[in-house]
């Protein structure tokens, strides 16, 4: 894959990147490219789940990034975190997004609401990759209108009993350990009536595979629940805290969505500059004609406005600064388009080649699209920042 556009001094990291935050990058990539890289075609294409990885992902630490030592993570910072996400969706989109969601959205609310035993039940074995965990919140009546969802969760004895559908699930093949919410009031009850629950799928969730545009071989499936109980130790946080616990994990996923846009908009640049080096055309290499060298200019510049958004994000979130939820919903609209505008161009500048299985930008264009609809639509994000911008949200 080459290391092209810091030859050329193209990329330039934020100054608040330190040494060790370039030494991360070294280890992850020489990772990803030994890895994750040769096995990135074969994994869209079969749309095959890669379990082997799970368990190189877990040994790398990668799996429990935002974890605390003491539960078996790494407890790396934000910055830190994008870092990682960065490199690894340049090697592979399904890889990337198998880690945020085993290493993030499947623990982050276990850490923001779990008690003392949940985190020590959990943490390590989501961590050390022996569980498959998922985050199962968008059903088929309610995606960007999380509050609406219909999921019952009814008493029955001494715990609960849940019922209904979750989809569009990222490793709920899999999934072990799937966080979920469910509803414990009534309709009218919108967010307040909300719960979360951590659910072990002891053979009461039935999981139907999905064939997905992009991001192949991450296990996406609709979860249907039968009858499930669940303990009151399995409850995270008190009644009517769900949606609260949602929101926080998709505030804080925003910014390794971003990253991963990023990533992935990286590979397809790589490869569309590394094209116009040896691609002639009427006698000459095809940079040399000014409708291809724009082009490459113009994704440049996204690429780098792509990575200031991102990390300065991730930094206003490691120094506690609220902001950072504007700032997390403004990187994650712009890296989310930004990363689709680049991947199509990428398409265009290979040509044929572009169009074909053989290339990455071929997958960087499908994967990339749902950049523009998991967790938060652009229009959700637009949705956000109004209300922010306006003093109708506090953060």
């Amino acid at each position: 894959m080459g290391q092209l556009l810091e030859h050329l001094v193209l990329d330039v990291d934020p100054p608040f990147l330190g040494e060790e935050h370039r030494l991360l990058r070294k280890s992850v990539r020489e990772f990803a490219e030994r890895f994750v890289a040769p096995r990135a075609r074969e994994i869209d294409v079969r749309n095959e789940y890669p379990r082997d990885i799970l368990g190189l992902l877990a040994g790398q630490g990668i799996l429990g990034m935002r974890v605390p030592v003491e539960y078996g993570g790494s407890g790396l910072d934000s910055v830190s975190v994008a870092v990682v996400m960065e490199e690894l969706a340049r090697a592979s989109g399904s890889v990337a997004l198998i880690a945020a969601i085993q290493g993030g959205m499947a623990v982050a609310p276990i850490l923001l609401a779990g008690s003392e035993e949940q985190k020590r039940r959990y943490l390590p074995r989501l961590v050390g990759g022996e569980q498959v965990g998922a985050f199962a919140l968008t059903e088929p009546c309610c995606g960007s209108d999380a509050a609406g969802l219909e999921m019952r969760a009814e008493r029955a004895g001494d715990g609960y009993v849940l019922n209904g559908r979750k989809t569009y699930i990222t490793q709920g093949l899999q999934a072990d350990v799937v966080v979920t919410f469910a509803r414990t009031g009534g309709r009218e009850d919108r967010h307040r009536g909300i719960t979360a629950f951590i659910v072990e799928n002891d053979g009461c969730i039935e999981a139907t595979p999905l064939e997905t545009m992009g991001f192949r071989g991450t296990g996406t499936a609709e979860l249907r629940y039968e009858n499930c109980h669940v303990s009151p130790g399995n409850r995270l946080g008190g009644e009517g805290e769900g949606f609260r616990i949602a929101m926080y994990t998709l505030d804080d996923g925003r910014i390794g969505a971003a990253a991963v846009a990023l990533g992935l908009a990286r590979a397809a640049l790589e490869e569309a500059y590394q094209w116009s080096l040896g691609r002639t055309a009427f006698g000459r290499p095809i940079h040399q004609f000014q409708a291809v060298r724009f082009q490459i200019v113009d994704m440049a510049v996204k690429l780098q406005t792509m990575k200031t958004l991102t990390y300065t994000a991730a930094r206003l979130r490691d120094t506690g600064d609220p902001r950072y939820v504007w700032m997390a919903s403004a990187a994650k609209l712009h890296t989310a388009i930004a990363a689709n505008e680049i991947a199509a161009t990428a398409v265009r500048i290979l040509g044929g080649l572009g169009y074909v299985k053989e290339s990455v930008s071929e997958r960087v264009y499908r994967d990339a699209k749902l950049l523009e609809i998991g967790e938060g639509t652009n229009e959700i994000q637009r949705w956000i920042m109004g209300k922010m911008l306006y003093g109708e949200l506090s953060i």
